[in-house]
């Protein structure tokens, strides 16, 4: 199932991103967000536990909050879309500023039974943070604990240059932490892929 979202995001394709390094940059609300690039995991999780040192233990609960989008040094960004997903799958378009990500649902994935009628109503929020080491993506897929028969596709332009590396992180909730999952290289047209088998609280940076 594709969103109207969706239908005009591959209609106007992704959108460009600049790469910069975060070096005595000031930016406001008023601009895109830049995907800063990361070499390293020290990099990583100094951008994420800035960014929750800002905003809260739960970044989710900023969606919607219009004031934190005044901050002066901060820029925070956020959306949510959601899909009805059955034998066919589905997809799942988000787009925060200048980053547009799509949560690839394969057929078979949550049923293959197509006479039994089944779906899972699946649901994606985001909030995109950028902090003085870096910019971070916070992901929270719903319906929480789903495990997928098929590993889903999550896919970021980013524009980065080819080899340049971000990491996935998740929220492991039996040590209260976030670990880093994957890492993923930008290919050739900056795009960076990571497999999801699993529902839970991730973060890329």
């Amino acid at each position: 199932m594709k969103t109207a979202k969706g239908n005009s995001l591959f209609k106007t394709g992704f959108a460009a991103l600049a790469v910069v390094f975060l070096v005595a940059i000031v930016i406001g609300c008023s601009g895109d967000a830049p995907f800063a690039p990361v070499v390293d995991d020290q990099t990583s999780f100094k951008a994420l536990n800035s960014a929750l040192d800002e905003f809260g233990a739960d970044p989710f609960e900023l969606l919607g909050s219009a004031d934190d989008l005044a901050r002066r040094v901060w820029y925070l960004q956020t959306d949510a879309d959601f899909a009805d997903v059955g034998v066919d799958g589905g997809t799942i378009y988000l787009e925060l500023g200048a980053v547009s990500s799509v949560f690839d649902v394969p057929p078979g994935a949550v049923c293959e039974d197509a006479a039994a009628g089944c779906f899972e109503h699946i649901t994606a929020k985001a909030v995109f943070i950028m902090t003085p080491y870096g910019s971070v993506v916070f992901y929270n897929f719903g319906p929480d604990g789903l495990v997928f028969a098929e590993d889903c596709t999550l896919l970021l332009d980013t524009r980065l240059p080819e080899g340049a590396v971000l990491h996935l992180f998740w929220f492991n909730p039996d040590t209260g932490a976030w670990e880093v999952e994957q890492r993923g290289e930008a290919d050739k047209k900056g795009i960076v892929e990571f497999e999801i088998n699993h529902f839970s609280k991730y973060a890329i940076s």
